[in-house]
């Protein structure tokens, strides 16, 4: 069952999107797993692809309509984790796919405030660039 999750709700698509494994993304998601599907914190796959740098694995979750909106229990997004870990092409891409970069988790943090808290100065730059493009 590509459902199962492990004690803490965690999925094999989300193991695989973590640890950067493409074609076992592909081959879980042609067997029906759930790509919007989140453990028990609230992280989707695409979350996880996005805290440890996996642009290419973010790529192929969007293509198989991820959201990039979809959000954690406390409002954290993809974009967030990418930024806090710093990992500016998967911000790129993210925002490529229309993450939006004002959008505030319940705390009232952003993907710039956490690329700040980090000292992540590439990761600052993408994200303000991408605003002075949406105007």
């Amino acid at each position: 069952d590509v459902a199962q999750a492990d004690s803490n709700g965690i999925t094999s698509l989300m193991y695989a999107s973590q640890d950067g494994h493409v074609s076992c993304i592909e081959s879980l998601i042609n067997h029906k797993a759930d790509v919007a599907q989140a453990d028990s914190n609230g992280i989707t796959s695409l979350m996880y692809a996005s805290q440890d740098g996996h642009v290419s694995c973010i790529e192929s979750l969007i293509n198989h309509k991820a959201n990039v909106a979809q959000t954690k229990n406390n409002g954290f997004t993809a974009l967030m984790s990418a930024s806090l870990n710093g990992h500016v092409s998967c911000i790129d891409s993210l925002i490529n796919h229309k993450a939006d970069v004002a959008q505030a988790n319940s705390d009232g943090a952003t993907a710039l405030t956490y690329a700040s808290e980090e000292g992540h100065v590439s990761c600052i730059d993408s994200l303000i660039r991408s605003c002075s493009d949406q105007k």
